[in-house]
């Protein structure tokens, strides 16, 4: 039984069942008890009290008179006097004040109790009393017993006609309304489980399916809400994950996109000029052989750059985590440019302490600059003016790389660490670049254990400032 439908259905099925057969089986147990002692209870054991005197009347005028006596009770005697009974010592009942008792057979009990049989002529059939008087001979032979009795006695002193047959009819009435309860008492009990697995099952299924349609690449499918709180939550966690890998997908096809367009650009003018070459419309001069260059060295940096985010995804980048005087490697940087021919001197400026110390991977963080500044530049303008300062703050320092060219929209500001993502949707080299300097940065800086982030406002340039550990002096 692997079904969980199943499995739910037959628990709870099992649960009731046992639950009803052993209210059953205890209740008819607890009920015969309860009512045998109730029964029981009933049961009247008189205490003698004031003796009645009968031993005289017995030694004057024998038994009769001791009868006479007593049957003469139930008409003389004032209200609150109570009635007599006298029982022989086999359990014969010699006189009694209620004419129903007169001539019956009973049996003598332990304890001086008395088990009178009152046969089928009254409402009840058997009296059992105790606590009586014994009636003496002068010479000390106790002949009978003598019980008093209220005169209201018939409710309390009676007994119902068989105690046993009683009991068990009170037990197997109980007991056959129980049982015959138990089937509909199991229907109802499989309708609520029915219910309940439904309503459990439904977003368990729903579950499934959405994870077989993610498995099958349809990254879309939502399992939705559910009425259950605990699956519930786990819906909602399930929705988010399938948002996730449906954006991490549309992300990879993106990727994969934009590389292939990267690729293809240098690769097709590497083979236009090798076959200009072959078919000899263009000599393989030093102009020629430097345009191979500079396209080979383009699809190196690519290459690099891709290999750089493969191994920071994969937590393999190596770091040399030391103490870095931030204020020389920034002036190294900067004069790369300058001597490059990138940007004037004029245009270009460091406001970095020399004191200032951080903690960080000297190749890394030098890698990181020459991102920022070449954004910077690139995206510029022919006028642009960048400036990187040094601050520190607390256990921190802030370098930041700002320029005054003419900014980013605010829709792209939140993409621009995105790989491959340009805010220049043409792509042209001259003002795009590969696309991937600022993932790049982002990955290099975040294995510093640093943070970065960029803010800019369009027409009055950008700022981009990475948060790194400082290092004691």
């Amino acid at each position: 039984m692997r079904s969980l439908r199943a499995q739910v259905l037959a628990l709870v099925v099992a649960s009731v069942l046992l639950a009803l057969v052993l209210l059953a089986y205890f209740g008819t147990r607890t009920a015969s008890v309860q009512f045998r002692a109730i029964v029981s209870s009933t049961k009247i054991s008189m205490d003698s009290g004031a003796p009645l005197g009968f031993d005289s009347v017995l030694a004057a005028g024998g038994i009769d008179a001791v009868r006479a006596l007593v049957e003469r009770d139930s008409v003389h005697a004032k209200k609150d006097t109570l009635h007599a009974i006298v029982i022989d010592l086999q359990g014969g009942v010699l006189a009694s004040a209620d004419s129903n008792l007169r001539g019956r057979r009973g049996v003598r009990l332990p304890g001086g109790h008395f088990s009178v049989d009152l046969g089928d002529t009254i409402e009840m059939r058997r009296l059992v009393i105790g606590g009586g008087e014994p009636i003496r001979r002068l010479h000390g032979d106790t002949v009978a017993f003598v019980f008093r009795l209220p005169r209201s006695s018939s409710a309390e002193i009676e007994m119902p006609r068989d105690v046993e047959t009683a009991t068990r009819r009170f037990a197997s009435g109980f007991g056959r309304a129980l049982w015959l309860g138990i089937p509909l008492l199991l229907v109802a009990a499989t309708l609520l489980a029915l219910m309940v697995t439904g309503r459990l099952l439904d977003p368990i299924r729903r579950l499934t399916t959405a994870a077989q349609g993610i498995a099958a690449g349809e990254y879309g499918t939502r399992v939705g809400v559910t009425r259950v709180s605990e699956l519930g939550e786990l819906a909602t966690a399930f929705d988010r994950m399938a948002e996730s890998l449906e954006r991490s997908e549309s992300a990879r096809r993106q990727v994969m996109r934009d590389l292939a367009h990267e690729l293809r650009t240098p690769l097709t003018n590497l083979k236009a000029q090798i076959e200009s070459m072959q078919d000899g419309l263009r000599s393989p001069d030093a102009t020629a052989l430097a345009s191979l260059h500079e396209e080979a060295t383009l699809l190196e940096r690519l290459v690099g750059d891709v290999d750089v985010l493969a191994r920071a995804d994969a937590g393999r980048l190596d770091m040399a985590l030391t103490s870095v005087p931030l204020r020389p490697l920034v002036l190294r940087t900067i004069d790369a440019f300058v001597h490059a021919g990138r940007i004037s001197p004029e245009r270009i400026t460091a406001d970095v302490p020399d004191a200032l110390l951080v903690h960080a991977d000297r190749q890394r963080l030098g890698q990181v600059l020459r991102n920022l500044i070449d954004n910077a530049i690139r995206h510029g303008g022919e006028q642009v003016t960048v400036n990187v300062r040094g601050v520190r703050a607390g256990e921190r320092v802030r370098l930041t790389v700002s320029d005054t060219g003419e900014g980013i929209a605010a829709a792209h500001v939140a993409h621009v660490f995105d790989r491959l993502y340009r805010v220049d949707a043409s792509r042209t080299r001259a003002t795009g670049g590969s696309g991937l300097g600022l993932s790049i940065v982002k990955a290099l800086v975040e294995a510093q254990h640093a943070t970065v982030t960029l803010t800019s406002t369009p027409g009055a340039g950008t700022q981009v400032m990475v948060d790194l550990p400082a290092s004691p002096a």
